[in-house]
């Protein structure tokens, strides 16, 4: 959003971890956004929430794969925005614990953020699989022992989660990208 919405977003570029971190108030964050894009704050939530696209495949899989394992959600994200699109699409059913990292002020890549979230789902490392967005926090996850993948669409995740011994059926596979 930002890069179609913001002529300069440089001011932007410092304050997205202390967002996520909890270091910055959301309120604060988002009238940054809003004063250097030009738009209301309630604009600027619009805009972000209207280019959100829920995996549909993705949640689907997560159902199936809620029915026999504990799932978490590890999240860096503002919390008041993530919590609305949880809760409008009544998302939080999907996961037996979840961490926002602007609510626990940790961010990924730390380690204590994973830690923590094992400790929650009360699992080890090495029996768990954590898949992400970035490299750099899937290369975290695996120095503390998890098996960790770049998710990239839902019909790669199948294989990679069979390549570690999580079996999925093969319909959750299909309609990879959403």
């Amino acid at each position: 959003w930002v890069r179609k919405h913001v002529a300069d977003p440089a001011p932007l570029m410092s304050v997205d971890q202390k967002v996520d971190s909890g270091e910055m108030a959301h309120d604060d964050f988002v009238a940054l956004v809003a004063k250097v894009s030009g738009k209301t704050p309630a604009e600027v939530w619009a805009g972000v929430k209207a280019e959100m696209i829920l995996n549909k495949n993705l949640i689907a899989l997560i159902h199936e794969l809620k029915k026999k394992y504990k799932i978490g959600l590890l999240s860096n994200f503002t919390a008041p925005w993530l919590r609305e699109v949880m809760d409008e699409n009544k998302l939080w059913d999907l996961f037996d614990e979840h961490i926002i990292s602007s609510e626990h002020k940790l961010v990924k890549p730390d380690a204590k953020i994973f830690k923590k979230m094992l400790t929650m789902l009360d699992v080890a490392g090495e029996e768990t699989v954590f898949a992400d967005d970035r490299q750099v926090n899937v290369d975290a996850a695996k120095k503390l022992g998890l098996r960790g993948f770049v998710f990239a669409d839902v019909g790669q995740f199948v294989k990679d989660l069979k390549t570690v011994g999580v079996s999925v059926k093969p319909e959750e596979g299909s309609g990879s990208k959403g």
